[in-house]
């Protein structure tokens, strides 16, 4: 893609730019792909992600 910008394009309409999506390993076209986390916790100030 000639003049894309990876910093601050979102080709797939969800918001997040490409550089996190690349990089999480979801498909950066397809707004169904998504990086997803299970449970937070929080103790504290400690959080930890299950």
């Amino acid at each position: 893609m000639a003049g894309a910008n990876i910093l601050t394009d979102t080709d797939d309409g969800d918001s997040l730019t490409e550089r996190p999506e690349i990089l999480a390993d979801p498909d950066p076209l397809d707004a169904n792909s998504a990086l997803r986390l299970g449970n937070l916790n929080a103790s504290g100030t400690n959080l930890s992600v299950a």
